[in-house]
């Protein structure tokens, strides 16, 4: 890899966008117009964001889904890792940023809560994922959680499962049935599916703006979580334990 002053490593590909016979210059390079070149040669790709990065000339494109690629007004797209020659990746950092501002703004009204304690946990879950399961029977054990929930139809049987939870008056108790129970079938009335599929609809936005691709994915006090990672669970819900108590 050559180093310059900073390196821009290609983790996934390069891909370079040829803009035939027009060569743009600089100083007409507003962020808006950036966001309309690129929407014109990516139609698919949705601009939530265009800024400056420290390599004079190359300019971070956020997508909605929190993708970040680089762009370059001459005609070029890098997709990949942008990083200093100390090892710092620039890409990371700010998908980090992105991830901490998006999960602030998460709307926890909509999700359904269970628990009382006082780590806060946000969880996107289904209730027909295996792992989701694995992270359920943890959470189940633990007095000291307050859960916010979002549901997720990945799998088959999920959907019916969600909307028996949904139109439940008691959704924590549902919740736990259907988690509880993952070879149980739960029969609902096409009323009952048709009134919760706006609900599940909703948390499926919520996890497509947040980037969630795949259950489980957990946020444990501010700090993400992907996949059942049971022991980075435990080791942060422990910290902020013992940090709650040092400060008393």
């Amino acid at each position: 890899m050559k180093k310059t002053t900073m390196l821009v490593s290609m983790v996934a590909f390069l891909l370079f966008v040829a803009v035939t016979g027009i060569l743009y210059a600089e100083s007409t390079n507003s962020l808006d117009e950036i966001a309309k070149r690129l929407k014109s040669t990516f139609p698919n790709f949705d601009v939530e964001s265009v800024q400056e990065t420290p390599v004079k000339g190359i300019y971070e494109v956020v997508g909605t889904g929190g993708q970040i690629i680089y762009y370059h007004p001459d005609g070029y797209v890098f997709f990949g890792e942008l990083w200093t020659t100390t090892g710092k990746s620039i890409t990371g950092e700010r998908r980090q940023e992105l991830m901490a501002k998006k999960i602030e703004s998460l709307p926890l009204d909509k999700a359904v809560k269970v628990g009382t304690g006082k780590n806060k946990v946000i969880t996107f879950t289904d209730p027909e994922c295996p792992f989701c399961q694995k992270v359920y029977q943890f959470m189940s054990k633990r007095k000291d959680v307050t859960e916010y929930l979002f549901f997720l139809p990945f799998h088959n049987g999920s959907q019916e499962k969600i909307s028996y939870l949904l139109c439940s008056k008691n959704k924590e108790k549902a919740y736990h049935e259907i988690m509880s129970t993952p070879g149980k079938n739960f029969k609902v009335s096409p009323e009952c599916l048709e009134s919760a599929k706006s609900t599940i609809n909703f948390y499926t936005e919520t996890a497509n703006k947040l980037g969630v691709r795949g259950t489980p994915f957990l946020v444990v006090n501010g700090q993400p979580v992907y996949g059942a990672n049971i022991p980075l669970i435990e080791s942060l819900l422990n910290k902020s334990n013992t940090d709650a108590k040092e400060k008393k």
